[in-house]
């Protein structure tokens, strides 16, 4: 008897002792992986806001950066130059009634090559289409003078059929002209009191864009979108645009638009022979075949970043 308890004694202690081994052997519970960082800029790039600083877009697929070095432009005297031989510029003037009465020959002999003309516009608080009452003057004039010729609308569209209606009556304005260079689409939010577009949302804009440069392509016109920093960005989805021109309005001395663009508004208060008071000044790239292949993408540096862009009432 007093050995069967001894065994059973002995068993149970057998018993705790493989259970405080197993217990004492077992593994520690893992430690949750972290949840990943998400990136908020995926997808989008760092452009300049037009006033002094940056802002984040969603990068634009079917559009190709600036092949250009825009730290290699400066503006003196009025006077842009480019210093690397991958690209050159041609100086040119945009224009409207405002300008008043122009002397072609002393705009071409000031070394300016091309203008960009209004030939029309609409109102944004009616939205009655009216002709620039200058327009036909200052077509022939510059071409008279041996500038290349290109035009523009300025839009109040709210809705395709009223971008259509200004297409229409553009290439009326226009039936009598053969164009050197495109007609834009020129759509603004005038900003400083109620406008019929101020509510007019960017899908409405682009698609206002695409129908009034698909009319005139279709009458034989070249055609392309004016807008300046940082409206460009955020009135437009800008892949939709792809294939047109584009003349972005960016005061400063170095063009910051990020895109591919044919035509930089460097000034708005510019000062042309020819004309009384001032004027927009503007230049068209000449672009050598490697410039795209040496380019690399460059970060927005702030610090050199231009002065604000203002805006222009009824274009």
């Amino acid at each position: 008897m007093k050995t069967r308890i001894l065994s059973l004694f002995a068993a149970a202690a057998l018993l705790v002792c493989l259970l405080a081994g197993c217990r004492g052997t077992r593994e520690p519970e893992a430690t949750p992986e972290p949840e990943p960082t998400v990136d908020p800029h995926e997808g989008m790039i760092e452009v300049t806001n037009g006033a002094g600083g940056t802002m984040w877009v969603d990068e634009a697929e079917a559009l190709t950066p600036f092949s250009l070095d825009r730290y290699s432009f400066s503006v003196t005297d009025g006077v842009v130059t480019y210093t690397r031989d991958n690209g050159s510029v041609i100086h040119g003037v945009d224009v409207s009634e405002y300008q008043h009465d122009i002397d072609w020959e002393a705009v071409a002999a000031s070394g300016v090559e091309f203008a960009l003309i209004r030939v029309g516009w609409r109102g944004y608080g009616g939205g009655t289409l009216n002709p620039d009452e200058l327009y036909r003057q200052n077509i022939e004039g510059a071409q008279a003078a041996g500038l290349k010729v290109g035009a523009y609308f300025f839009s109040q569209a709210i809705s395709i059929m009223e971008a259509a209606e200004e297409a229409v009556y553009t290439a009326e304005l226009l039936k009598d002209y053969t164009l050197e260079l495109p007609v834009y689409f020129d759509w603004e939010k005038i900003g400083v009191e109620p406008a019929r577009t101020d509510d007019v949302d960017p899908d409405t804009v682009t698609a206002c864009c695409v129908e009034f440069c698909r009319l005139l392509a279709s009458e034989g016109f070249d055609t392309g979108v004016y807008s300046y920093i940082p409206d460009i960005y955020t009135h437009y989805r800008l892949d939709d645009l792809q294939g047109l021109s584009f003349w972005v309005g960016d005061p400063g001395n170095w063009p910051e638009f990020y895109y591919e663009h044919s035509i930089w508004q460097y000034a708005f208060t510019g000062s042309v022979p020819g004309i009384d008071g001032e004027v927009d000044q503007d230049v068209m790239y000449v672009v050598t075949a490697d410039a795209q292949a040496e380019f690399e993408p460059q970060a927005v540096d702030v610090s050199r970043t231009p002065e604000p862009a203002g805006t222009e009432a009824e274009g």
